[in-house]
């Protein structure tokens, strides 16, 4: 078993990813990129009501995410550009990770395509960039043939590794956008996406 501690945003939209942001993040976001283009499909068990848990099937191995409720949430807000800004929540999640692959036989079962089955199939194409230890992420996302796209920051929490850190990352790489708004009605972890297209 493996865990840790993550500090994350994500912003969703819906559709396909605007070529606007994919041609800011290639060429003036900061950072080493890590991942030109990945295509993966996880699969994550509906949860219901549960915004603040994350069960996932990925790349075999079973993965698992609940949001620290008791942190004390940062709001983030940079509004300098009143054409241009960005609000939202930093949130903690602790991450647990399998250390071995999930049997064949019940990755068969995960994988079903029985309407019945609690799996979720999540089909993600992602780009990735490394900036002062924050992973920086645009994806395209497609549930039940619905298309969204998501700009997302996530960093392992440590001594070293602040949310202070975090922080001045993101407005780091805000500077470099020209009229991107990303609002906190867009902003919210898998869980809440999942329940946005199920839940109703």
């Amino acid at each position: 078993m493996i865990s840790k501690e993550t500090l994350e945003i994500r912003w969703y939209g819906l559709d396909l990813l605007p070529p606007n942001i994919y041609n800011w993040f290639k060429s003036d976001c900061p950072g080493k990129i890590l991942d030109q283009s990945h295509g993966r499909t996880d699969y994550y068990l509906w949860t219901k009501n549960n915004p603040s848990m994350s069960i996932k099937l990925r790349e075999n191995v079973i993965e698992m995410k609940w949001k620290d409720n008791h942190f004390d949430s940062l709001w983030l807000n940079l509004d300098r550009d009143p054409t241009s800004f960005w609000q939202g929540d930093i949130e903690r999640w602790i991450k647990w990770t399998h250390n071995q692959p999930l049997s064949s036989d019940l990755q068969k079962v995960i994988r079903n395509k029985d309407d019945n089955c609690p799996w979720i199939a999540v089909h993600k194409k992602r780009w990735q960039k490394l900036y002062n230890n924050v992973e920086i992420e645009i994806t395209e996302i497609t549930i039940n043939h619905q298309q969204y796209w998501s700009l997302a920051f996530e960093m392992e929490e440590s001594l070293e590794q602040s949310i202070g850190r975090f922080s001045q990352t993101i407005k780091d790489v805000y500077q470099t956008t020209h009229q991107l708004h990303l609002d906190n009605q867009q902003c919210y972890a898998y869980p809440r996406l999942l329940l946005n297209q199920f839940g109703h």
